[in-house]
């Protein structure tokens, strides 16, 4: 029960949320029905899964790159398990449904193999992520929730995206080694009894690390505060004091991850039947740097590059930036952040600002450009980032998900030792 004293206050400073809040919820609602009438009904139910995935990757202060940076120090395992309780939960949702269909309609898992390309794009990522302090979902929602700095980092994406595009047809030549999915091999009942198995070992190991480096293990249904979230969590002056109880939790304060695990695993299955395959983002960023090519009048013929010459990608180079689902979806997953950010009663970070003006204005949103570009590149070349190369890879029970996280990690460690070298 929350007590008297604490509820008041919380109480007093609902006033703006509430305000901003259904303001959102009215700019929303516009912005699907505009949807619906230029698009139709699923682009409309997109932009709303797309918002929510902003939202909850906000409020439950989600990521990769924190994650696994205090994984590779060790430090934390608790941002990583939370990942695995989403991939575990989300596996018993769509396994069925890309081998039964939804109601008749079919839907496409995500296989790809593993090569040289892959691994050398995933470790490209993975440093480039550490040097931006955030992944392409990170950098995204944080844009969103108003964090200034990441903008650079999204601008590095996009152009990284552009030469990895360039040089596409450079990289596919190189070696393959093997490509294997366990859920197309296999009856969804076995999928997902595989899945679950490779899970739980993983979080085993994850919790006999964390118990050997902290003494004790830091729960993902616990509340924190958003920057200890993905580090170490086991400081309890970290620990943010709940002011509400039931549903004015949901909307006003943050969430716990596991919580944000279990609510990004329905919209990754409501993302599956909607775009009858997974959610992804990268696919958007190649695209973004053609459209503002185009703006500045860059005379590149697309549609001769290697890149541009596969068939699904070459159906994009025609459509504007809201008919691309992926690119709808991004930039509702930003204005998602937005929302949870204005309607919250917490800050987004409680931690001052001590950076010199120098380092803060100059410094680190440079670096943060490098690490963008070098995101963008890996994500074009390594197949996709977080979201397109792991999650949704290992969604679709391919195998090359896994190889790609191991190679991210190996990038994440020289990504960790060059933060240290550049005092970041």
């Amino acid at each position: 029960m929350v007590s008297e004293t604490i509820t008041q206050p919380g109480q007093s400073l609902l006033k703006m949320p509430i305000t901003y809040g259904l303001a959102g919820l009215v700019f929303h609602a516009l912005i699907s029905t505009w949807l619906y009438g230029a698009y139709g009904l699923d682009h409309a139910l997109l932009w709303w899964v797309a918002v929510l995935l902003g939202f909850t990757f906000f409020r439950s202060g989600y990521g990769f790159t924190r994650a696994w940076r205090n994984l590779v120090i060790g430090h934390s395992t608790v941002g990583s398990r939370a990942h695995l309780l989403w991939i575990g939960l989300a596996s018993c949702l769509l396994f069925p449904v890309f081998q039964l269909g939804w109601f008749g309609t079919p839907v496409f898992d995500i296989m790809r193999p593993i090569g040289l390309m892959m691994l050398t794009g995933a470790f490209i990522f993975g440093i480039g992520m550490q040097l931006a302090g955030s992944c392409t979902s990170g950098s995204m929602y944080r844009s969103g929730s108003g964090q200034v700095r990441l903008w650079f980092s999204i601008i590095g994406i996009v152009i990284g995206a552009f030469f990895a595009a360039l040089q596409y047809g450079q990289w596919t030549g190189l070696p393959t080694f093997w490509v294997y999915s366990y859920q197309r091999e296999f009856a969804w009942p076995v999928a997902i009894l595989i899945q679950l198995s490779i899970v739980a070992a993983l979080w085993g190991c994850l919790w006999k690390l964390e118990q050997r480096w902290q003494g004790t293990v830091t729960g993902i249904f616990e509340h924190h505060d958003a920057r200890s979230s993905l580090a170490c969590v086991n400081k309890r002056k970290d620990v943010e004091p709940i002011l509400f109880s039931g549903w004015k939790c949901w909307l006003y304060e943050r969430w716990s991850l596991g919580q944000g695990s279990v609510i990004l695993a329905i919209l990754s299955l409501a993302a599956l039947v909607l775009l009858q395959r997974p959610w992804v983002i990268s696919l958007a960023f190649p695209f973004w740097s053609t459209k503002a090519a185009n703006l500045f009048n860059v005379e590149y013929d697309f549609e001769f590059w290697d890149y541009w010459g596969i068939p699904q990608n070459e159906v994009m180079l025609s459509l504007g930036l809201f008919e691309d689902v992926t690119s709808l979806m991004n930039i509702a997953f930003i204005l998602g952040a937005t929302w949870a950010t204005v309607s919250m009663i917490q800050s987004a970070s409680t931690e001052p600002d001590t950076e010199a003006a120098i380092k803060k204005m100059i410094y680190r949103p440079a670096i943060t450009l490098v690490g963008g570009l070098f995101m963008g590149y890996g994500a074009v070349i390594g197949l996709g980032c977080n979201i397109g190369g792991f999650i949704a890879a290992v969604l679709s029970g391919s195998l090359h998900g896994w190889a790609w996280v191991l190679a991210a990690l190996a990038g994440t460690a020289v990504g960790v030792a060059l933060r240290k070298l550049l005092r970041l």
